[in-house]
């Protein structure tokens, strides 16, 4: 979890995970059954979060990466990996 601190006050990344945020938490409207058919584990709570489901971290060259909990829904998490990708592994930042 220390990692996943560290990346959220990075400020290499400030502006980019907000884009990212933004587009998870519309995700998370669009399956909004899924996440109402769910506890929060931290409330007790219904409906769950999908801020419980991914933590930042980085990777070997001390970039942002990202985790996604094994749990989340596979379609839920594969628009959460494609809509990382497309905030943070765009040809622009890496060149």
């Amino acid at each position: 979890m220390k990692s996943h601190i560290e990346v959220l006050y990075d400020p290499r990344y400030f502006k980019d995970r907000e884009e990212f945020e933004t587009i998870i938490y519309e995700i998370q409207e669009r399956h909004e059954a899924w996440f109402y058919a769910r506890i929060n584990p931290v409330s007790g709570l219904a409906p769950d979060k999908i801020y419980n489901f991914y933590r930042y971290f980085y990777d070997e060259n001390h970039d942002i990466a990202l985790f996604l909990d094994d749990e989340l829904h596979p379609d839920i998490r594969k628009e959460c990996r494609e809509a990382f990708d497309s905030v943070f592994l765009t040809v622009e930042k890496h060149s």
